[in-house]
């Protein structure tokens, strides 16, 4: 079962980018443009209230790792 917020970035990034997208895939393997990727930051940033660098999304290894590196720092911030 996959968390509210790996589904928010599931979501918002079979929108953006304009594909299905499984927790699994990367950047590379989606072949989106770096434009698109921008696009994608700012709408989770707007959605989930985070600051997002495009390049943790670039150095992520996948979407799943994305959304977890998003979890701890939500669960980071909640607890300060």
């Amino acid at each position: 079962m996959e968390s509210p917020l790996l589904a928010v970035v599931l979501e918002t990034a079979s929108l953006v980018f304009q594909q299905q997208v499984r927790p699994e895939d990367s950047l590379f393997e989606l072949a989106v443009d770096s434009l698109t990727v921008v696009e994608y930051c700012r709408r989770l940033e707007s959605s989930l209230g985070v600051r997002i660098d495009v390049e943790e999304l670039f150095a992520a290894d996948s979407l799943a790792s994305f959304g977890a590196l998003l979890a701890a720092r939500a669960a980071s911030a909640r607890s300060v």
